[in-house]
């Protein structure tokens, strides 16, 4: 949640903002979504996305791990926020390596 808060995620006009964090040394991910996606999103839908990335990290493949996770995630975002004039795209689409 600090990183999440930190990266100024909690600051999208319609609070839409998404971590996907993962810590090697804890052997931990977890997906962190602003209130308005998370009310509309069941826990469930995280939950494979963690599993997607957590795989593949497993398989030492870290990278389709993250894209795995970025597109479903992505496809729940466009199912509740299609694209378009009203939901541009407010943050930066980057990978932060902490």
């Amino acid at each position: 949640m600090r990183q999440f808060l930190a990266q100024g995620l909690h600051r999208t006009e319609n609070r839409t903002g998404v971590l996907i964090f993962a810590s090697a040394a804890e052997r931990y991910a977890e997906i962190v979504a602003d209130a308005v996606i998370n009310a509309k999103v069941t826990p469930e839908v995280w939950d494979n996305a963690v599993a997607a990335l957590t795989s593949a990290i497993k398989a030492g493949r870290p990278g389709d791990g993250f894209v795995a996770a970025i597109e479903q995630c992505g496809a729940v975002l466009a199912q509740h926020f299609p694209p378009g004039a009203m939901n541009r795209n407010e943050l930066a689409d980057k990978l932060v390596e902490i």
